[in-house]
């Protein structure tokens, strides 16, 4: 009894299609894919899960204020209290994840080959595939 029709789109006019006025125009499921940017969970709670009068990236018109709440209080005493922001981010989290807005595919673990005697090595979390050269050096 469901009608299903799957449209491989391009990523403007899928996302345009995504942040539709009303929600009649909008596809009913989006494939997005998020990588971490910061050292902190914020940087993919506030844009994907925190609600929004104008829909940019909270795809899944995800409104619950008392994850706002939560991931906005982490946020302003991440630098100040690291184990309360931890906290915060944490029941944020638990929150999201009890309430289903979205569906978790999968996590992408990225491997990198390198030599032994290549030492320092560390990927860059902010740009997906991006490495920090200038701390390599070889033994």
């Amino acid at each position: 009894g469901i009608d299903l029709e799957v449209r491989l789109m391009p990523w403007d006019p899928m996302f345009e299609l995504a942040k539709a006025p009303h929600p009649k125009d909008r596809q009913d499921v989006f494939y997005l894919i998020w990588w971490p940017d910061y050292y902190d969970p914020y940087g993919i709670l506030r844009p994907v899960y925190h609600s929004e009068e104008e829909i940019m990236w909270n795809l899944a018109y995800y409104y619950n204020p008392k994850v706002d709440q939560l991931m906005d209080e982490a946020y302003a005493v991440t630098g100040t209290d690291k184990e309360k922001a931890k906290e915060l981010y944490f029941q944020a989290q638990q929150t999201i994840v009890d309430d289903a807005p979205v569906i978790f595919l999968f996590d992408y673990v990225f491997l990198r080959a390198a030599k032994a005697s290549l030492k320092g090595f560390v990927d860059n979390p902010l740009y997906v595939e991006t490495v920090f050269w200038y701390d390599c050096y070889r033994e």
